[in-house]
């Protein structure tokens, strides 16, 4: 990507023409040179209006394109100068105010040592948040590159490592989900289900389906381990199963997620 850049800037900056007239070199800088800047300054507003995570990615970058601005494009076009750096400040504005956004205030647990700590002790909608906190921060950090051509199932890992992350991160859940009933006790693992069954529901509110689709795989595997646990759930929370678990369905529900969210 910086190699890119360079490559721009150094088209940008054409010589004049040898031993030319200054008729000739007037027809050159209207024909050919100002076509060729309109163009390279319209790159680079699409490229910091819609990519900008490109340049927090790589502050190189950013710095590379601030000193062509203010050294070269300024002198020559002000107010596509300064246009980019308008640009460039209304994002990390963007990012600094996203930072500084009000967070619900927490719902500690109910014991104060994770040795202690089970689903039981957490609020539901405790850990629904949490979880929906884990999934963003992959999945706000995700690149447009990584969902062209299916670059997820490139075997370069580098094609989509954010995708990748989240395709990990859905087999945490699933694994949580099963290892929270073998720690369990037999009296509690109903009450576990019932658990996780408002988490999920919690997750459908937040909109974190990523996280509910684990939860309801994780269940699943459990019903098919333990299957007489089920006829000890009430039929309430065998109704939202059978509901958020429709929600994946092809004929179910799958049709209003994918309107609302990307799972890999």
């Amino acid at each position: 990507v910086y190699k890119r850049q360079e490559l721009l800037i150094h088209r940008f900056d054409l010589p004049k023409l040898k031993n030319a007239t200054p008729e000739l070199q007037t027809q050159f800088d209207t024909v050919v040179k100002k076509p060729i800047h309109n163009k390279i300054i319209k790159v680079l507003s699409i490229w910091t209006e819609k990519y900008y995570a490109d340049f927090t990615e790589d502050p190189n970058l950013l710095s590379l394109l601030a000193q062509f601005i203010n050294s070269t494009l300024s002198t020559q076009y002000p107010e596509a100068s300064k246009h980019l750096l308008t640009v460039i400040e209304s994002n990390q504005d963007n990012k600094s105010s996203n930072l500084k956004s009000r967070a619900p205030k927490p719902l500690l647990p109910s014991v104060d040592t994770l040795e202690k700590m089970s689903i039981l002790h957490v609020d539901p909608l405790e850990v629904a948040r949490q979880l929906t906190l884990l999934d963003f921060s992959i999945f706000s950090q995700i690149r447009p590159r990584e969902l062209l051509e299916r670059a997820w199932t490139s075997q370069d890992e580098n094609a989509a490592p954010r995708i990748h992350q989240l395709q990990l991160r859905f087999t945490e859940v699933q694994n949580w989900v099963s290892a929270e009933f073998k720690k369990m006790s037999e009296s509690n693992r109903i009450e576990t289900v019932t658990r996780f069954l408002e988490v999920a529901q919690h997750c459908v509110t937040l909109k974190n389906y990523h996280s509910l689709k684990g939860i309801v795989t994780g269940l699943e595997l459990v019903v098919r381990t333990i299957p007489h646990l089920w006829k000890g759930i009430h039929s309430r929370h065998v109704d939202i199963f059978e509901e958020v678990k429709n929600m994946f369905e092809p004929d179910g529900g799958w049709i209003y997620i994918s309107r609302v969210c990307l799972l890999y």
